[in-house]
């Protein structure tokens, strides 16, 4: 079965990514808002622009938690680990699915903090 998952969690991976830059950004930009007191309005339109990605960000997870469960793993760092063994036992090369995921832990990481700064501004 993971010969037929593997390609769209590749997919999913980059898209995974692009998203977490881009709530990044967002959240660099609200930032840079915030220090420089930025007028309501913009500050309004970057919430918006948040939700949407944190909600598309939601989708990924739950596209990647069915992907998961088809090999009856958990949506978590382990199971990631775990799919991406299994994934090596069958010969597939992991190696760009495996940075793409370790940079969206990383980025996820940075947004986290990010987000609970400007919370506190």
């Amino acid at each position: 079965m993971i010969n037929k998952t593997y390609p769209i969690t590749e997919k999913l991976l980059k898209k995974g990514l692009d998203l977490s830059v881009n709530l990044l950004n967002q959240l660099s930009t609200e930032a840079d808002s915030l220090k420089h007191n930025a007028d309501s309005a913009t500050i309004s339109n970057i919430a918006v622009n948040k939700k949407t990605t944190v909600s598309q960000l939601d989708q990924f997870s739950k596209q990647m938690t069915q992907v998961l469960a088809t090999e009856k793993l958990p949506m978590s760092p382990i199971g990631m680990t775990e799919y991406f063994k299994k994934a090596e036992k069958v010969s597939l090369n992991t190696s760009s699915s495996t940075r793409l995921w370790k940079e969206i832990l990383s980025i996820s990481n940075q947004c986290r903090d990010l987000n609970e700064k400007n919370g506190a501004s």
